[in-house]
């Protein structure tokens, strides 16, 4: 796998650093060091935050704090990523239209970035990806922004030392690069270009939403006096071996999930959390196809005791008693949930050869599901009767390495460092 990365996702990369960039990193932080005295002179900062789809929003919490603050102004502009299919757009845009419709949080959905950038004048642009071209518009791409402020906090925490990861160009470039803990700092110092001098250890925004109260239960209402455990499935997009990822077992698995799930339908339900790019990934796939990926979506959707969550995630994770993934981010993020918690693969080694230490340790906090026995002994045993032996070892990891050790909430000390850097 780390032969494919270097040749198809690094060289590429390096050779568009060299080349397209007008701008170096010392150049940049001159950019950069002009908007900061333009920003304190006027004694206020417009920031523009792009949100591009509801699971990987994480600055609710920080964009209430700017508010309150009264020295920013913030714009909040919807805008999808171009990767996914056109529905995929709609529903994305539907779901932050409506999130941040019962936040209070005034957002719009952009078509013409270009014209928003003049009417706004943002000096900060907060990006949900770090990659060149997400956007069909390129005004909005952050090439082309870079006379803002450029600020990214990971939309999933980095478990992994690949170079893509952690040294692509808006990591060596942005102004502010927030990242969960420090050994991610250290990654950064030791693998990027800027040696990590924009890294800033704020901890993981998601652990402010965990500890906060269940704003709705998620879950299907189902009235037949029957108590059930709640179990959530998030299958990565990788369906095949030669994917980058090589996470290939929803091909085995898929069935499986099937059959356990009417199997148990008098004691679990269960929720078919998929990753965004799944659809698309098996509507191209020769032997699944658009028919019978809606035909399979529709079993989880439209189950007694099933259903199809494509939202956020964090009242679905605070509400359920397990889950069972073999996806990146959710590796790290349920532990927050101190819930049981398995992963499910074939290549074990291979998932951890490329880890970080923080990915190992969140890694081996999990159940391993590698086969029909093991994933249906865990459901059986650990999910549906309770028999969790590896409690401990997930609330030691939590503690250890998820809770960053700091006055206040991830979000007031991103607010602090921002604060620190514009106005001291």
């Amino acid at each position: 796998m780390q032969q494919f990365i270097n040749h198809h996702i690094i060289k590429p990369l390096k050779r568009q650093y060299r080349t397209r960039f007008k701008y170096r990193i010392s150049e940049q932080k001159k950019t950069y060091g002009k908007i900061i005295e333009r920003v304190r002179t006027a004694g206020r900062c417009r920031v523009l935050f792009i949100a591009s789809s509801l699971p990987m929003w994480r600055y609710q919490q920080l964009v209430r704090l700017m508010i309150a603050d009264g020295r920013y102004d913030v714009r909040i502009a919807i805008i999808p990523f171009k990767a996914f299919t056109s529905a995929e757009r709609e529903r994305d845009a539907s779901q932050l239209m409506e999130h941040f419709r019962r936040s209070g949080i005034p957002a719009e959905r952009i078509a013409d970035f270009a014209r928003l950038k003049q009417d706004f004048a943002p000096d900060m642009i907060v990006y949900p990806q770090p990659y060149d071209s997400s956007y069909e518009d390129e005004a909005a791409n952050w090439l082309h922004n870079r006379d803002c402020l450029i600020v990214h906090t990971p939309y999933s925490v980095p478990l992994s030392e690949l170079e893509w990861y952690i040294n692509i160009p808006m990591h060596n470039l942005a102004w502010k690069f927030y990242v969960a803990s420090e050994i991610h700092a250290e990654v950064s110092r030791r693998i990027a270009d800027n040696r990590g001098e924009n890294a800033v250890v704020i901890g993981e925004p998601h652990a402010d939403e965990f500890k906060e109260a269940l704003t709705a239960d998620p879950w299907k209402q189902i009235c037949d006096g029957k108590r059930r455990k709640r179990l959530i499935w998030a299958p990565h997009f990788t369906i095949v071996s030669y994917n980058m990822f090589d996470r290939p077992d929803f091909n085995w698995s898929y069935k499986i999930m099937q059959e356990l799930a009417l199997k148990h339908k008098d004691t679990l339900q269960i929720a078919f959390k998929p990753h965004p790019r799944l659809k698309s990934e098996l509507y191209k796939h020769a032997q699944w196809g658009p028919e019978r990926t809606e035909e399979f979506y529709r079993f989880w959707a439209e189950g007694e005791t099933t259903q199809l969550e494509t939202g956020d995630f964090v009242d679905l994770f605070k509400s359920s008693d397990a889950m069972v993934h073999n996806c990146g981010s959710f590796t790290a993020e349920y532990l927050f949930t101190g819930k049981p918690v398995g992963y499910i693969t074939r290549n074990l080694d291979g998932i951890k050869a490329d880890m970080n230490d923080f990915g190992r340790a969140c890694q081996e906090a999990h159940y391993t599901l590698d086969s029909e026995e093991t994933l249906s002994r865990f459901i059986e045993q650990t999910v549906i009767n309770g028999d969790d032996p590896m409690k401990e070892e997930r609330e030691a990891t939590l503690q250890r390495i998820l809770y960053r050790p700091q006055e206040g909430s991830v979000a007031e000390a991103m607010m602090r460092d921002l604060n620190d850097s514009l106005f001291s």
